[in-house]
Protein backbone atom coordinates (compact mmCIF):
# COMPACT_ATOMS: atom_id res chain seq x y z
CA UNK A 1 0.00 0.00 0.00
CA UNK A 2 1.23 3.52 -0.99
CA UNK A 3 1.78 6.23 1.05
CA UNK A 4 -0.79 9.10 1.01
CA UNK A 5 1.62 11.47 -0.38
CA UNK A 6 2.41 9.00 -3.52
CA UNK A 7 -1.42 8.70 -4.73
CA UNK A 8 -1.90 9.27 -8.15
CA UNK A 9 -4.23 12.22 -9.88
CA UNK A 10 -4.42 15.96 -8.73
CA UNK A 11 -5.56 16.58 -4.93
CA UNK A 12 -9.00 17.69 -4.37
CA UNK A 13 -9.28 21.19 -3.85
CA UNK A 14 -10.97 22.27 -0.36
CA UNK A 15 -14.53 23.40 -0.49
CA UNK A 16 -14.98 27.01 -1.52
CA UNK A 17 -17.30 29.44 -0.34
CA UNK A 18 -19.86 28.60 -3.18
CA UNK A 19 -19.98 25.39 -1.92
CA UNK A 20 -20.99 26.46 1.46
CA UNK A 21 -23.27 29.60 1.43
CA UNK A 22 -25.28 28.32 -1.54
CA UNK A 23 -26.74 29.65 -4.57
CA UNK A 24 -27.39 33.06 -2.92
CA UNK A 25 -23.12 33.89 -3.66
CA UNK A 26 -23.71 32.61 -7.32
CA UNK A 27 -26.62 34.59 -8.27
CA UNK A 28 -25.26 37.24 -6.75
CA UNK A 29 -21.69 36.86 -8.94
CA UNK A 30 -24.02 36.08 -12.08
CA UNK A 31 -26.17 39.28 -11.55
CA UNK A 32 -22.97 41.44 -10.92
CA UNK A 33 -21.11 39.84 -14.17
CA UNK A 34 -24.24 40.48 -15.92
CA UNK A 35 -24.50 44.28 -15.55
CA UNK A 36 -20.33 45.20 -15.64
CA UNK A 37 -18.68 42.63 -18.33
CA UNK A 38 -21.83 41.98 -20.72
CA UNK A 39 -23.40 44.17 -23.59
CA UNK A 40 -26.70 43.90 -23.67
CA UNK A 41 -25.99 43.51 -28.00
CA UNK A 42 -23.53 40.88 -27.21
CA UNK A 43 -25.80 37.92 -28.78
CA UNK A 44 -26.88 39.89 -32.10
CA UNK A 45 -22.67 40.84 -32.34
CA UNK A 46 -21.82 36.99 -32.00
CA UNK A 47 -24.83 36.48 -34.93
CA UNK A 48 -23.65 39.39 -36.99
CA UNK A 49 -20.23 38.67 -36.84
CA UNK A 50 -20.28 34.82 -37.63
CA UNK A 51 -22.53 34.41 -40.49
CA UNK A 52 -21.15 34.76 -43.35
CA UNK A 53 -23.56 37.23 -45.76
CA UNK A 54 -26.24 39.75 -44.77
CA UNK A 55 -28.57 36.70 -46.66
CA UNK A 56 -27.79 34.54 -43.70
CA UNK A 57 -28.30 37.33 -41.09
CA UNK A 58 -32.00 37.78 -42.47
CA UNK A 59 -32.52 34.33 -42.60
CA UNK A 60 -31.23 33.67 -38.95
CA UNK A 61 -33.95 36.37 -37.68
CA UNK A 62 -36.87 35.05 -39.43
CA UNK A 63 -36.32 31.61 -37.98
CA UNK A 64 -35.44 32.89 -34.36
CA UNK A 65 -38.57 35.61 -33.88
CA UNK A 66 -40.66 32.59 -35.43
CA UNK A 67 -39.45 29.96 -32.64
CA UNK A 68 -39.56 32.32 -30.12
CA UNK A 69 -43.21 33.65 -31.16
CA UNK A 70 -43.85 29.63 -31.06
CA UNK A 71 -42.54 28.84 -28.09
CA UNK A 72 -43.66 31.67 -25.65
CA UNK A 73 -47.21 31.83 -24.05
CA UNK A 74 -49.17 34.50 -24.93
CA UNK A 75 -51.29 35.59 -22.64
CA UNK A 76 -53.41 38.96 -23.53
CA UNK A 77 -56.06 38.77 -21.16
CA UNK A 78 -52.96 39.09 -18.59
CA UNK A 79 -51.50 42.17 -17.56
CA UNK A 80 -47.57 41.63 -16.63
CA UNK A 81 -46.64 44.25 -13.60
Amino acid sequence: MRPRSETRGPPVPPPTATHTQGPHLRQLAFAEICDKLVTENVFSQYVYKTLPTCNHLWVFKKTFCAQSALSGERRPWRREP
